[in-house]
């Protein structure tokens, strides 16, 4: 053994690694942890304070000792004249960098929307460091009060909120709502993104909730409905409810799955009734022309739907019968007669607030350039080019129960 360890001291190459490892490795062993150098960020609110940001952030600061903190989470709040001016205080005052590689979520108030949002998230953007999958939210209350609702929650608010986007994304909105989406929206010919809307609500008797003086009041929890929000030119313009929606994205090739409710359906077996549907499965193409020097928009395909819920003020058993077996003819044309009012409202929420909803502009100018760009010159703004043009669904209707 003792032979066999002189042969590799004797060896030049042997003896380098040695004293290369002694330099340059056993030094590391005392440089403090990165760990304890950052401040890892998992979601930012983003308020405006007269003139200022006040800028609230969910922070995990690593440590060997164990932490109090709901979550291991804590919410640190600052403030300054700009985004970045206000992360860098937040960093003077906890004593660490703010790491922003984890942050998977920024909410953003009705205050700060009423500015160009790309403006305000310059800093976030040319950081480098902010994934470009981060999630953007818009609240109608304070994004600090949503935060908070995130901490109280037993869920590691982070994936909480990233959990509720994804969610939203399959099954209302239908559309990538990251920061790098709504910069790609951004410089599109009609300038329009959509972010899911969350807020907080109340939460009564739930064991979840943390209690205000411990007098069992109650405490704020988060509410993501499914509303949206809609941006143009980065400021907001316009809200779209859920109710609104619901009928709507039953055309929508990208929401796979979702509910549809009813209401009021009467006629062959319902009286009053309020229907539930599932989409199951549906295959609906979108096609952009022009007909007769109109842009035409038409939804054409199968929608296959599955009755879940029925409360029906009708008690006749042979017309019970009937309606439990199939999606019959009234539950059908009530469908359709939903899908065009909400359509009919959402044109004409468009036409009134000169936003392109449906982005026609995008799809002509990518289908039917020459076209479209002809019929421009003549109605120019989407509060002039939304009531001129035509849709029409053919979809074919089908389901069980």
């Amino acid at each position: 053994m003792m032979t066999k360890l002189k042969k590799l001291l004797k060896n030049n190459l042997f003896v380098f690694i040695i004293i290369a490892g002694l330099i340059y490795f056993a030094p590391a062993i005392y440089l403090p942890s990165q760990a304890n150098e950052k401040a890892i960020v998992t979601a930012i609110g983003i308020d405006k304070e007269e003139n200022n940001y006040s800028v609230s952030a969910l922070i995990v600061i690593p440590t060997a000792e164990k932490t109090d903190s709901a979550n291991g989470v804590e919410l640190i709040n600052s403030t300054g004249v700009t985004l970045g001016d206000a992360l860098n205080k937040m960093s003077l005052d906890i004593g660490k960098a703010i790491g922003l590689a984890h942050c998977d979520a920024l909410v953003i108030s009705d205050d700060v929307l009423n500015d160009d949002l790309r403006s305000t998230l310059d800093y976030l953007n040319r950081s480098g460091e902010l994934t470009k999958n981060a999630m953007l939210f818009n609240s109608k209350q304070k994004a600090k009060d949503v935060l908070e609702a995130a901490v109280a929650s037993k869920i590691v608010p982070a994936l909480k909120l990233s959990t509720m986007i994804e969610y939203n994304k399959e099954h209302t909105i239908s559309k990538d709502a990251s920061l790098d989406a709504f910069y790609t929206e951004y410089y599109t010919p009609s300038s329009i993104s959509m972010i899911p809307i969350i807020d907080t609500k109340e939460n009564e008797g739930s064991s979840n909730s943390q209690s205000d003086n411990g007098s069992g009041k109650i405490n704020k929890i988060l509410n993501c409905n499914g509303d949206i929000c809609v941006l143009k030119t980065g400021k907001k313009v316009a809200t779209l409810s859920a109710d609104n929606l619901s009928c709507y994205n039953a055309l929508k090739r990208n929401i796979k799955t979702g509910y549809i409710k009813l209401q009021n359906v009467n006629g062959e077996g319902y009286k009053n009734a309020d229907i539930m549907l599932e989409i199951r499965k549906k295959n609906i193409n979108k096609i952009c022309k022009f007909e007769d020097g109109r842009p035409l928009i038409k939804y054409k395909g199968n929608l296959l739907l599955k009755v879940v819920e029925i409360n029906n003020e009708n008690n006749d058993l042979n017309s019970l019968s009937e309606v439990e077996t199939k999606i019959n003819e009234t539950v059908k044309i009530k469908l359709m007669e939903d899908i065009k009012n909400c359509l009919q409202y959402s044109r004409e929420l468009a036409t009134n607030n000169n936003v392109d909803l449906f982005e026609y502009d995008n799809l002509f100018s990518a289908y039917e350039s020459d076209k479209w760009s002809g019929f421009k010159e003549v109605y120019s703004e989407p509060k002039d080019y939304m009531p001129h043009v035509d849709v029409i669904i053919d979809v074919q209707i089908d389901g069980k129960f």
